[in-house]
């Protein structure tokens, strides 16, 4: 573990270095009590109201881009303003926007705060026109302080450890929060997505734990990854009355079996006596493989019943079947994708992400902040100290995808830090908001194709969408001649960048489904660049899309020729025999001997000869590309 200490005097720092004494008390030591194992302190002395704090930022970030490759870190700073962690606030007001960039821009880092200060006053007797009891804005302020402090404060360290990637405690969501907060640019900042609820990924095989908690995460979460009972039990026996501790959503692994203790937890009445919060979940996710073992008849009952129960008081419990299928079949699979749905305050519904998560954001408000003029800023683009804390995780982002990608929690990370940077940007920015999105689907994919937890075949047709969905959003920000062409573009790049992934990992059929995606989009682009040959080209370019897509329409196509020509031949005018001296076979044979090219044979009257010679040329086209596409099909299996 790394420590950062950040303090504005000297016996701050000290009161924070015996802090972490204390917390690394019974560690095993090396050599001497002072060098402990696993345990490295940083110390940093700064003028906690420096007026050009900002500028530090360059420095600094590339401190904690070597300290996060070597280890985890926890940053231990002495005092904070929480109310000025604003990113976008004027750097005169002190440390706090320096802490708030360095907050965004690290989201595996730990941050703790000694003293929280903004308290204000509050009256002793405090009445308004609506009646006693109620609170008075001071009063708000501070409840808003003791949910910083109790979820932030320095008395976390003693608490056990938790990755922190996802967000778990809330504080990078309170640092964008304070930047839609600030009026004076509102504007600029209202696009940021915020995550209000919490959800609970528990499963003793890490692998799982991570791919359930990003998958929450991705789908609008704050989410706590639990691999060990200690952390259960600090998070899932937590007192009723604090409810920002209460998950909204639980991905919990039906047999757990914690290293450090989950005996009977498999048995759903023990495990919610264990840990009480799950009373008040609102989503339970079971995830099991299914798995049936002598002597477990009884428990099974149990767990039955139990169900049963909960459901009858309307509590909301579903299975999740291992092994999953990707990132967005554990999202419907759950029944999470139709069964979340809320109302945003201009009345719009919101399916299948937390609340108020909104992604992508919607630009009909920010058009309505600057049609009503009393929004300041520019509107634009992203805000420039937003571009660059997404710089800055993109780039750290390509290094890691530069380098071997050897387990799930690294590929976990590099999408965290890939959507974080999209999100920050809110496609404002719109080519850097492309390079982000690309480098967030190239990492999940990585994700699901060596996660040997997720099925073999991984189905696209969700991401294809997703990814249509954001680049039609980030193409708003082209004008509107180029908006059309800046999207299929958008998609285009992503989708080639995938069928790298797919091919690396051998997956040829997810890789043939890519490339009839990008076959579509490019034939769209060019319809798109030459209207005038839109409806001479059209029919041909969709129909062999049609063809390409997949072996057996190909099949069924070739069928459909066949019996349309004999029909076609069937119906000849020119032929004036009796009807019981025509060879019922004949118009059959005609059409396969013209359409497979074997024998043409002689026709008489234009019908024919106009019938043969289309039929050989449409033979010819279909047998053609139906060979080469056989032999692409045979080659790569």
């Amino acid at each position: 573990m790394i420590y950062v200490l950040i303090a504005g005097s000297k016996a701050a720092l000290e009161l924070l270095e015996h802090g972490v004494g204390i917390k690394n008390h019974g560690v095993p030591g090396i050599l001497d009590e002072n060098c402990r194992c696993n345990d490295r302190r940083v110390k940093l002395l700064v003028d906690t109201e420096a007026s050009n704090s900002r500028r530090y930022f360059e420095d600094l970030a590339t401190e904690f881009s070597h300290w996060v490759m070597e280890d985890q870190v926890t940053v231990l700073v002495s005092d904070v303003r929480p109310r000025l962690l604003n990113p976008l606030s004027h750097p005169e007001s002190g440390i706090e926007p320096l802490l708030a960039l360095l907050v965004l821009a690290f989201p595996e880092v730990h941050w703790l705060f000694g003293t929280i200060r903004g308290y204000q006053k509050v009256p002793t007797h405090h009445a308004t026109d609506e009646g006693d009891g109620e609170k008075s804005p001071e009063q708000i302020n501070n409840d808003e302080l003791d949910y910083f402090r109790a979820s932030h404060g320095l008395h976390n360290l003693f608490e056990p450890e938790h990755s922190v990637l996802f967000d778990a405690s809330g504080l990078r969501d309170w640092v964008r929060q304070c930047a839609i907060d600030d009026s004076k640019i509102h504007v600029d900042a209202y696009y940021l997505p915020l995550r209000r609820q919490l959800a609970v990924a528990i499963d003793e095989e890490t692998d799982y734990t991570h791919l359930h908690a990003y998958t929450a995460y991705r789908f609008g979460f704050r989410t706590l990854a639990i691999s060990d009972r200690a952390a259960a039990d600090a998070v899932l026996r937590a007192p009723k009355e604090q409810p920002w501790k209460v998950p909204y959503i639980t991905l919990e692994d039906l047999f757990l079996n914690f290293p450090d203790g989950g005996y009977r937890l498999s048995d759903l009445r023990t495990r919610h006596k264990a840990f009480s919060v799950l009373e008040d979940t609102t989503h339970r996710i079971l995830v099991t493989s299914g798995q049936r073992v002598d002597g477990d008849d009884e428990k099974n009952a149990r767990n039955k019943q139990y169900i049963g129960e909960q459901r009858s008081k309307g509590k909301k419990i579903q299975f999740l079947y291992k092994p999953h299928a990707g990132i967005f079949s554990v999202w419907k699979k759950s029944g999470l994708n139709h069964k979340l749905r809320w109302n945003d305050e201009y009345g719009k519904v919101h399916r299948g992400t937390g609340e108020p998560y909104v992604w992508p954001p919607d630009w009909q408000t920010g058009k309505k902040l600057r049609d009503s003029g009393d929004a300041n800023g520019s509107g634009h683009s992203s805000p420039g100290i937003l571009l660059l804390i997404a710089r800055h995780l993109l780039n750290r982002a390509e290094s890691m995808l530069a380098n071997d990608l050897s387990s799930v929690e690294k590929a976990v990370h590099g999408a965290v830090l890939a959507n974080d940077a999209l999100e920050l940007l809110g496609g404002k920015t719109p080519t850097t908001a492309a390079e982000a999105l690309s480098l967030k689907h190239r990492f999940e994919l990585h994700l699901e194709c060596q996660f040997t937890g997720v099925e073999h075949h991984i189905p696209l047709h969700h991401r294809f969408k997703e990814i249509k969905r954001d680049a039609e959003s980030i193409s708003r920000w082209f004008r509107p001649q180029e908006r059309r062409r800046a999207a299929l573009n958008i998609q285009m790049n992503i989708i080639n960048q995938l069928i790298c992934i797919l091919r690396q990992y051998n997956q040829f059929d997810e890789e043939q489904e890519c490339m009839n995606r990008v076959r579509h989009l490019h034939n769209s682009l060019y319809i798109h660049e030459h209207p005038w040959r839109r409806f001479l080209t059209w029919p041909i370019l969709r129909y062999s899309e049609f063809l390409l897509s997949s072996f057996s329409r190909f099949t069924i196509a070739l069928i459909v020729w066949i019996a349309g020509l004999t029909l076609l031949f069937g119906l000849r005018p020119e032929n004036k025999s009796p009807p019981d001296e025509i060879n019922s076979f004949q118009p059959f044979g005609q059409a396969i001997s013209t359409f497979l090219g074997v024998d043409p044979g002689a026709s008489h009257g234009p019908w024919l000869i106009a019938l043969s010679v289309f039929a050989i040329i449409a033979g010819l086209a279909h047998l053609g590309i139906f060979i080469s596409h056989l032999y692409v099909l045979v080659s790569k299996r």
